[in-house]
């Protein structure tokens, strides 16, 4: 990425963030290069509201368990279907088994 800004070949305002051994990558201290949040701006200076609002960063969970949520009420309905389908089809075999029996005794 250093080369890519020496070269002008990288946006306008972009940033190369501190280097990363990647050696002492999984040992982590909270002092570590990792934690810290670049500023990240578009064409016009603006940061990414992600980056930048809190209110943005605070309501990010939330969004993501509502995606969650609709996966899983997806998943639950197509449970459904499937179960009506089944129990239609079981009663269908009664009904039917019970019209058989019926012809049976109604014979003789």
């Amino acid at each position: 990425m250093t080369r890519l800004k020496k070269q002008c070949i990288c946006p306008r305002g972009s940033v190369v963030p501190p280097w990363l051994d990647a050696l002492v990558l999984f040992c982590l201290n909270v002092d570590d290069n990792i934690w810290l949040d670049v500023d990240v701006e578009d064409e016009d200076g603006i940061t990414p509201p992600w980056m930048s609002d809190d209110g943005v960063c605070a309501s990010i969970p939330a969004l993501l368990e509502l995606d969650q949520v609709a996966e899983e009420q997806e998943r639950l309905d197509a449970e459904e279907r499937a179960m009506k389908q089944w129990l239609h089809e079981e009663a269908k075999c009664l009904v039917e088994a019970q019209e058989h029996h019926r012809g049976l005794w109604s014979r003789r």
